[in-house]
């Protein structure tokens, strides 16, 4: 995918099934078509641990998945955000996140819409971070 957005909005109201954050994710692929999905988001326990339950808006929050925010810096603008805990070990020593509803993931938003050498440069410094902390990126 090219061009990926996500835009969190915090619902006047909790949704049927709970959800008390829209989630607007939308990617352009190589030919510019536009895909977009609409997800609900939860805080899991306390906000300050940083755990969302997310899924499609019509499913149930059990049915979400663990999204983790594991790091945050909003002055250089960028967050890493993890599909739950990385637990599979991969052949390099590190592990990948794994879950059953989203097959795991590990993604690095930042603030930046241009790709050039400074966003580049920040994207390597948090994929850094990732590896630290015991991710396979």
């Amino acid at each position: 995918n090219y061009c990926v957005t996500a835009e969190y909005t915090i619902y006047d109201e909790p949704t049927f099934w709970g959800y008390t954050i829209k989630v607007d994710n939308q990617a352009r692929d190589v030919n510019g078509n536009l895909q977009s999905a609409i997800l609900g988001a939860d805080p899991k326990g306390d906000i300050t641990t940083a755990e969302l339950v997310v899924a499609p808006d019509f499913l149930p929050t059990f049915l979400g998945g663990p999204y983790w925010v594991v790091a945050y810096d909003e002055a250089e603008g960028y967050a890493l955000v993890s599909n739950g805990a990385p637990t599979v070990p991969t052949e390099n020593g590190l592990c990948v996140t794994s879950s059953p509803f989203s097959g795991g993931g590990l993604w690095i938003f930042t603030r930046r819409w241009q790709q050039d050498q400074e966003t580049a440069d920040l994207v390597e410094e948090v994929r850094g971070m990732a590896e630290d902390l015991g991710f396979d990126t």
